[in-house]
This record gives structure tokens, C-alpha cells and sequence, in this order.
């Protein structure tokens, strides 16, 4: 799950088959790791802490038993963040350096603008959510059903903004309905 968030924080919306994952976050974390300590762009402190961190997480997940999904992990992409930043930091210091790190800034940039504008939107924002409970609100009129139930079958986050929607139909809670 770690390697997968660390695969889409990287190279969205492209991704790396789902065997190179690890192996690609593994070898970022060890590089971007090395690197920072061996320059002392990092003190064996901050490491600690960093290291602490992270296998604070995969260890309380491991030994808990709570179904986990792969965004308990997101707080671990602040430390990849952090890593290569630091590593892009003292690549950027060289002269050559600083042509790399702003070609990789550019193609970055070029990638995502290239996305961006040829993405095919899928619309789940507020007109559709609206739309959504306007027409439970009428079918529950309608057919005079005295409660109604709404289950989410949906991504992280998606699943949220129904609740006020409801209350302005005037379908709120002293009316008897699940959710």
C-alpha cells in the first residue's frame, strides 16, 4: 500500500506495474536516504526521527488487527517528500546540477499541464451531489417512503457533502432515516 501511494505521488497518472512498485520505493527511500546523511544535509537525529516515524506506521498497522486502506499511509509521503527534496537540493547546488533538477522540473511541469488539459473530468462534485439528492427527495415523495437509507460504495473522500444536501430537501434526521 505504501509503495502504491508513494508509485501515484511520483508518476500520476502514469504508474509502474504493480511488481516494480516496491522496488521503486524501496530503492527512492534507500537513495534519498543515503544521500542527505552522507552529505550531512541531515543530522543522524533527524534520521532517527524520520526512521522513527516510518516504521512507527508499518508497525502499529502490522501488528494491528483494523482493516487498513492505503491512505493510513499517506502520512508517509511527507517523508519521501522530504527525502527527495533534500536530495534534489544538493543536486541543484552543481552547475550541472541545476540544469538536471530544472529539466526534471520542466518535463514534470509538461506532464502534468499535458494531463490536465487532456483529462476527461468525471464529475462528482456539488451540482451532481445536489442533482443526486433531489432526486431521492422526489422518489421519497413520490412513494411515500417514511425514512430513506443511502450506502457509499465509493473512493476515500468521495463519499462526503451528502448530509447538509439532505437537510436542505428536507429530509433531516427527526424525519427517521439511515445513513
Amino acid at each position: 500500500m505504501i509503495s502504491k501511494n508513494i508509485n501515484t505521488l511520483f508518476l500520476s497518472p502514469q504508474s509502474l506495474p504493480e511488481g516494480l512498485r516496491f522496488f521503486f520505493a524501496y530503492s527512492l527511500f534507500l537513495t534519498t536516504l543515503i544521500l542527505p546523511l552522507w552529505k550531512r544535509l541531515l543530522s543522524k537525529k533527524e534520521v532517527a526521527a524520520l526512521l522513527t516515524w516510518f516504521f512507527g506506521v508499518v508497525g502499529f498497522f502490522t501488528l494491528s488487527s483494523t482493516l487498513i486502506s492505503e491512505y493510513y499511509f499517506s502520512n508517509l509521503q511527507t517523508i519521501f517528500l522530504t527525502l527527495v527534496s533534500l536530495t534534489l537540493y544538493f543536486i541543484y547546488k552543481s552547475r550541472v546540477g541545476k540544469i538536471l533538477v530544472l529539466v526534471l522540473l520542466a518535463i514534470i511541469l509538461f506532464k502534468n499541464l499535458s494531463f490536465y488539459t487532456t483529462l476527461d473530468f468525471y464529475h462528482k462534485g456539488y451540482l451532481e451531489k445536489k442533482d443526486i439528492v433531489k432526486f431521492i427527495a422526489l422518489d421519497m415523495k413520490e412513494k411515500k417512503f417514511p425514512c430513506i437509507g443511502v450506502s457509499y460504495i465509493t473512493h476515500p473522500g468521495e463519499n462526503v457533502g451528502f448530509r447538509y444536501l439532505l437537510y436542505l430537501e428536507n429530509i433531516a434526521p427527526s424525519r427517521t432515516w439511515g445513513l
